[in-house]
């Protein structure tokens, strides 16, 4: 187990053998909320959507097959085996739509429809 500084910024922080996924699924919390869950509309819910789907979309932009200005340059910075990790972490959580009261427009089963759309075929 490795304990670091982050210099300049009063941040601490571990990195533990046994958690590596979560450490970098931590990263993904600043935009996509808690465990892959959206705060609101301008940024999709993350957790719960199926690996296959979190997997090639996040390769895609790696390629640069894919174009999302902010996605594109994080992750590249990470290796396929962290990206394919990080798909299995996210699919793993209950997938819960960011509105507090599901709607037509906002429900589990839109939301996975959505996700769903963009699966290769």
């Amino acid at each position: 187990m490795h304990k670091g500084f982050v210099a300049g910024s009063g941040l601490r922080f571990t990195v533990g053998a046994s958690r590596p996924t979560e450490n970098l699924a931590n990263t993904c919390n600043n935009c996509h909320g808690m465990n892959g869950v959206s705060v609101g509309p301008s940024m999709p819910s993350i957790g719960g959507l199926s690996e296959a789907y979190l997997k090639n979309i996040m390769l895609q932009w790696k390629s640069g097959e894919r174009y999302s200005a902010t996605m594109g340059r994080l992750i590249k910075g990470y290796s396929d085996e962290q990206i394919a990790a990080l798909a299995t972490h996210f699919s793993k959580l209950p997938w819960t739509p960011w509105c507090s009261r599901p709607t037509p427009a906002c429900s589990p089963r839109q939301g996975r429809q959505r996700s769903l759309r963009d699966l290769p075929r």
